[in-house]
């Protein structure tokens, strides 16, 4: 008789301390997001989607103003636990940098940028199957799904990523539905 008692409040006492901190999270997640924070770190935002799209012989992301665009889009179009999930990740890949390289994610190398932004990659997958389903749900996007997507959509919509980056034609000609592909040809970009 004991024991039955013993199990319910101990199943009780772990039920209880997992919904406690599911709670946590969820309020942390849904409250007002700093911002501020994330106006603060466009130096930061520069550098890493330089990372990510970096200069070849088309422009970088950050000669495109891109991190000018993330800045926007998370602040007017992005909903409240994507932009906590977004600057919290910001605050934590600065202190990864700080606690693992030694120095700001700014005055890192280009081997240790990638080196660290690879580690968030891996840890922002979300989990297979329902449960990743369920987590991107309620929890929103992950940092680095944010930044990267955001990445792409502000450089190939930015007027000098289409011009320079894709197969540019201004005025289109007449349409034509199956075109030869040539191997290492750019995509076509029209405004």
């Amino acid at each position: 008789m004991k024991r039955r008692k013993v199990l319910l409040g101990i199943s009780l006492l772990t039920g209880g301390a997992i919904l406690s901190y599911l709670g946590f999270k969820w309020i942390r997640l849904n409250s007002a997001a700093d911002l501020d924070y994330l106006k603060a770190s466009k130096k930061m935002l520069a550098s890493l989607v330089d990372v990510i799209i970096p200069k070849t012989d088309s422009p970088s992301a950050s000669e495109c103003n891109v991190h000018e665009f993330i800045i926007k889009m998370v602040t007017d179009c992005t909903e409240v636990n994507e932009q906590n999930n977004f600057v919290l990740g910001l605050k934590a890949l600065e202190d990864y940098c700080l606690s693992k390289v030694g120095k700001s994610f700014l005055t890192c190398s280009d081997q240790e940028k990638i080196q660290v932004l690879t580690y968030f990659e891996n840890k922002d997958k979300p989990q297979p199957g329902s449960i990743g389903k369920i987590q991107r749900k309620f929890m929103g996007k992950s940092f680095f799904a944010t930044l990267r997507e955001y990445s792409v959509i502000g450089y190939f919509s930015s007027e000098q990523g289409a011009k320079q980056a894709l197969q540019y034609s201004h005025i289109p000609g007449r349409y034509s539905a199956c075109e030869p592909y040539t191997q290492g040809g750019k995509a076509w970009a029209t405004f």
